[in-house]
């Protein structure tokens, strides 16, 4: 992955952060790699494990943990619950730099960016 970002610097990649299903300190590990190398101020990082979960705490705590890690990060939430988005965004945890995608009420995909909902855009839940 690392080769392919040096040789094309012109595409906005986005980078996926995988910790394992239902460990929310797993997404420490990729999240550390990216800023070492400087990533997360040239990419979104994809908090990937998120979509795989059930529980609207676990979305939450990895959420909290990777921002509490990376304050400048643009993050992307993968396919998370809009009940799990709302709390992390109550919580501060979101910004308006991130982003999500998820499944609507008539399964069309929906892609977002976070400083949309806290304009006030309501979504039925």
């Amino acid at each position: 992955m690392f080769y392919i970002i040096e040789q094309d610097k012109k595409v906005l990649w986005l980078l996926p952060a995988q910790g394992y299903e239902d460990v929310p300190e797993s997404i420490l590990l990729p999240l550390e790699v990216y800023t070492s190398k400087g990533l997360h101020k040239r990419y979104r990082v994809g908090l990937a494990n998120l979509c795989t979960t059930k529980s609207d705490k676990i979305v939450v705590e990895t959420i909290r943990i990777a921002r509490e890690f990376c304050k400048e990060c643009n993050f992307h939430i993968f396919g998370a619950k809009l009940t799990a988005v709302a709390k992390a965004m109550e919580m501060h945890c979101l910004r308006h730099g991130d982003s999500l995608r998820f499944h609507g009420h008539s399964q069309e995909v929906v892609y977002m960016l976070i400083g949309e909902l806290s304009k006030g855009i309501q979504l039925k839940l």
